[in-house]
């Protein structure tokens, strides 16, 4: 049992930190555009993600698992966050680093689906991974936003 709860737990931690750099990464791009449409969108995907991290954060504390309150930076999303940053601040350069945030973050759902999870934390993360998903549909279809 122990090490069931265990893969659990680590799989939640992997999610909360994906959840927390994605919302850094949110708000860096929400410093990098002038566009309104894009800061709106990202506004409100960082204010997701935060809710995401709060949420899974609670479920790991069922656990009676303490969560790093500030997160901590996953490698991969950091270098995503990182080039964002450096990108110069071209609308086109920062929805492509989203693009690649994006994948990354549905890849790491898709991966804890996969997994062992107990029925109210496989619920949690079906529900997150449907709104990443929608996300990701939405920000690759640029048209949309850029209007």
């Amino acid at each position: 049992m122990r090490n069931e709860s265990h893969s659990v737990e680590t799989i939640l931690k992997r999610l909360n930190d994906i959840c927390r750099d994605s919302e850094h990464t949110y708000r860096t791009a929400v410093e990098s555009t002038s566009n309104p449409s894009l800061v709106t969108w990202f506004k409100s995907i960082a204010q997701q993600r935060g809710d995401f991290a709060d949420d899974l954060s609670a479920a790991l504390e069922q656990f009676g698992t303490d969560t790093d309150s500030t997160g901590t930076v996953a490698a991969p999303l950091n270098r995503e966050k990182m080039k964002l940053a450096q990108s110069g601040g071209s609308d086109d350069a920062i929805v492509a680093e989203i693009i690649q945030t994006e994948a990354a973050t549905l890849s790491a759902y898709e991966n804890a689906l996969n997994g062992d999870l107990p029925p109210q934390v496989q619920q949690l993360v079906k529900q997150q991974h449907y709104e990443i998903k929608e996300a990701y549909d939405h920000i690759s279809n640029t048209d949309m936003i850029m209007r």
